[in-house]
């Protein structure tokens, strides 16, 4: 077998393993890109979603503004997402069980309440599942989605095989802008492969591991660690008075108090009950992992501290494939990288299917003359 000869079956395998199914990888991907940035999507054409500038306000003082300007809100967390965002609140109201709110902590102006689909939930639930039901306790789009990325793995892996010295594209890459439309398709794919090829192989190993990890939760495997859950003691709670509703205290001391453990932390989980303990989080500390500090908000009692690099191995790698999959993990630069190399990715797979409509033209017309 010649030089070229063995590299034939994988020249038909790429093809196979994307002509059947480019539409719906095209689209899967495409929907993925614009959901790593549908947060910064939203703030360019939603000012009510944007931060005026530092924060002048407390969790506790931006609580009540919540309170006073959405009558019946009950909030369940608030969270900085990016400096650049207002702050958003996951609340209840009287007329829906599930709303945001983003509330500006340098006015303490709510700039907007979503109680229905927003972009951001629209365009995760189309790139995630599709927007497919749950049937019979499962949700068939998760399946569909993740099953899709194997294609694309082998896609990736074949073209590195079938490329010869792809490597020289990295030092000298060859864009043909002259000689016609196909052979500058066939360059920009070689080109933007080999430079895509890392991006691929994260968002397509990323996205098998979910595959397995929904098997695994089908089969009640226990990957997930089962820490013991952490109440208040009856002890520790305040005595009423008969009638007298439970309300809780300011909550700031407490906050401070658990940033002084652990630096940073940007999501604050309200009690639901008297049991339940505040919980103080974020993922500064590492890039890939959650601490939660849990705190007593009626004495300020640091009750326990939960490190988020102190899980099992399969539960450690699953948030670690899911930061990676969707680029949440480096703020806003990451996010742009993880945008650009979506687009690129996403026009492999587009090109692809234009080199193969070009050259199956071009052997019409040599067949029709």
């Amino acid at each position: 077998m010649n030089n070229n000869n063995w590299r034939k079956p994988f020249w038909k395998l790429h093809l196979w393993m994307g002509l059947p199914f480019w539409l719906i990888i095209f689209f899967i991907c495409i929907t993925g890109t614009l959901a790593v940035v549908s947060y910064e999507i939203t703030w360019l054409f939603n000012p009510g979603v944007r931060a005026s500038g530092d924060a002048i306000f407390t969790t506790s003082e931006l609580i009540t503004k919540i309170q006073e300007q959405v009558p019946g809100a009950k909030i369940y967390s608030i969270e900085t997402v990016e400096p650049y965002l207002a702050h958003l609140a996951y609340v209840s109201l009287p007329d829906s069980p599930f709303a945001r709110v983003w509330i500006d902590a340098g006015t303490g102006i709510v700039g907007e309440v979503s109680t229905g689909h927003t972009f951001q939930s629209i365009i995760r639930a189309i790139h995630g599942w599709l927007m497919m039901p749950e049937i019979g306790g499962v949700f068939i789009g998760w399946y569909i989605v993740c099953i899709f990325s194997i294609p694309l793995f082998i896609s990736l892996v074949t073209g590195l095989i079938i490329y010869r010295k792809f490597w020289k594209s990295f030092t000298k890459p060859k864009i043909h802008t002259n000689k016609g439309t196909r052979p500058l398709l066939i360059s920009l794919h070689k080109v933007g492969g080999v430079w895509a090829v890392w991006f691929g192989l994260i968002i397509s190993i990323t996205a098998i591991w979910f595959l397995v990890m929904m098997v695994l939760r089908e089969i009640s495997f226990p990957f997930e660690d089962l820490n013991k859950q952490v109440v208040i003691s009856k002890k520790d709670l305040p005595l009423l008075k008969v009638n007298e509703k439970m309300t809780l205290p300011n909550l700031d001391i407490s906050i401070k108090k658990a940033n002084e453990k652990i630096p940073n932390l940007d999501l604050v989980t309200l009690p639901s009950n008297a049991y339940e303990p505040l919980k103080v989080s974020g993922e500064k500390r590492t890039l890939f992992f959650r601490d939660t500090v849990y705190m007593n908000p009626y004495n300020n009692e640091i009750l326990e501290v939960r490190l988020g690099t102190n899980k099992s191995f399969l539960s450690a790698t699953a948030t670690f494939m899911r930061a990676l999959h969707v680029g949440n993990f480096g703020g806003f630069w990451i996010k742009i990288l993880w945008f650009i190399f979506g687009l690129i990715l996403s026009g492999l797979i587009l090109s692809g299917m234009l080199m193969w409509t070009k050259r199956t033209a071009k052997r019409g017309n040599e067949d029709a003359i």
